[in-house]
């Protein structure tokens, strides 16, 4: 409440809040009828002990000029909380200076956590606007007196701000709101007496701008310039100079607004499950799963499982599972440790795809294998022989494609070193083939080798060779002289 502020001047041990009806006070109008005004004060022990509260008193303005109340005449006081306290103003009426209001109990101590309530009503109020000064103070057991103050603002006759409320457009007419649909235009009313709308000013939050201020249309409303996005805090305030040009405190009110299925505009995400038509963040943290069918634009992410549409992530992004993106996957840096699949990704740096080379067999005859991911067979056979010799590597996969590759002396003397060499692409989960025969006679010469690299961690592990592939390498590949 900002027509109530507490000066940082306050030395107890108690906790004290101030509250005016009505809220904020106005001024009366010499001649007319008075205004009447209430004050409540609560009192509260936020200690962890009980409090031995001797002594509590308040001295409150009085008189024709700046001050909370005209007189003390027929002013009543009374106190909740606790029956055995009393609380009492001045033995005879006071209409200028200061009033003291005296609380007392025959049993002093406050428990730990209680409260007292303490009321101050049917005073008229001052014939001047402006801010009065309320000073108070405890006395705890036998110690010395502490105190503290606070300042009231008492508003010109007439003013009033109320009844802020968010609704949408139906029709002709308006309706309440707590929460809308995602890009639903607010209309912001209020009941108010002042005219001017220069003296009217709303600030709100914007998710991605952070925020806002206008100012209002109308005396009473104020619309949205565009449909909100994500949940949405309105403050609406109010200026304005008492009528000697003096400026009164700015008078606020707030309300919110949730939005369904909003925008998510965040620094640093962490949940177990994040599902959204568009992600933007700095940094997201999944610990469980992240679905985005729309757009994800992500500083740096670290997910267990990402199901993404378009992914732009500026920083790292980080799946410690599965990664499956229907669409392009744009990151600075991509970490992937369980499956990935990938409809298109533009890859801008250095790719990092390959694990290093695993040796499947070394030597003559044929053995088969089944890749737990992408990646490439590579072969190679080399030696030095007399003419003539040679000898034959090759590797099939299951869709019966078929590299192979020869080395031997064609005919030179004296021998010459050869080396030939072959590479297969091979797919997840595919039964490949190696083999390598050579002329009998020379087998000894030939040294043919055969090595897998997978894409990722991934490994090749032995499985049974199909009888069509082996025939097809057979057909393919066997020398009239095969070794065994």
């Amino acid at each position: 409440m900002t027509w109530i502020s507490y000066p940082d001047d306050s030395t107890t041990v108690l906790t004290y809040a101030f509250q005016t009806n009505p809220a904020p006070l106005t001024s009366s109008t010499a001649g007319e009828e008075p205004q009447l005004g209430a004050l409540e004060i609560v009192i509260t022990n936020n200690t962890t002990a009980a409090v031995d509260l001797t002594k509590w008193s308040v001295n409150i303005p009085a008189g024709s000029g700046v001050a909370l109340m005209q007189t003390t005449e027929d002013v009543q006081t009374a106190v909740s909380g606790d029956s055995t306290w009393t609380f009492t103003g001045p033995s005879s009426p006071v209409s200028s200076g200061e009033a003291t209001f005296t609380l007392l109990g025959p049993s002093p101590a406050l428990a730990a956590g209680a409260s007292l309530s303490l009321q101050i009503f049917n005073f008229p109020t001052a014939l001047q606007p402006g801010t009065s000064t309320l000073s108070y103070v405890e006395t705890i057991g036998g110690g010395t007196p502490s105190g503290g103050s606070v300042e009231v603002t008492t508003f010109p006759a007439g003013f009033y701000f109320n009844g802020l409320a968010a609704n949408v457009s139906t029709g002709s007419g308006l309706t309440p709101v707590a929460q809308v649909a995602n890009g639903t235009p607010i209309v912001l009313t209020w009941n108010l007496s002042v005219v001017d709308v220069t003296q009217v000013t709303i600030y709100y939050t914007d998710a991605v701008d952070g925020q806002q201020t206008a100012t209002a249309s109308q005396p009473d409303s104020w619309t949205t310039p565009s449909g909100v996005t994500s949940d949405t805090v309105f403050t609406v305030v109010v200026s304005g100079n008492d009528p000697t040009g003096d400026p009164l405190p700015p008078v606020s009110l707030s309300t919110s607004v949730s939005v369904q299925n909003p925008d998510l505009v965040a620094n640093s995400l962490s949940a177990t499950t994040v599902s959204a038509t568009t992600v933007t963040a700095t940094t997201i943290d999944a610990t469980g799963t992240s679905s985005a069918p729309g757009t994800a634009n992500i500083g740096t992410a670290t997910i267990e499982t990402a199901n993404i549409t378009t992914a732009t992530v500026s920083g790292t992004l980080t799946v410690t599972d599965t990664l499956t993106a229907n669409g392009a996957v744009n990151a600075s840096s991509l970490t992937v440790t369980g499956d990935t699949s990938l409809a298109a990704a533009s890859i801008g740096g250095s790719l990092g795809a390959l694990a290093p080379a695993q040796q499947l067999s070394q030597g003559y005859g044929s053995s088969s294998y089944t890749a737990s991911t992408d990646g490439f067979v590579i072969g190679t056979v080399s030696g030095t022989a007399g003419f003539p010799s040679y000898a034959i590597i090759g590797a099939t996969n299951s869709s019966g494609v078929v590299m192979s590759s020869m080395t031997g002396n064609a005919g030179s003397m004296p021998p010459v070193a050869l080396t030939g060499n072959l590479c297969l692409p091979i797919r997840r989960n595919e039964t490949f083939t190696t083999s390598a025969y050579a002329e009998f006679s020379q087998i000894q010469f030939f040294n043919p080798t055969f090595w897998f690299i997978p894409f990722g961690a991934g490994s090749a592990s032995p499985s049974t060779l199909a009888a069509d592939q082996a025939a097809a390498l057979d057909a393919v590949m066997k020398p009239v002289n095969p070794s065994t």
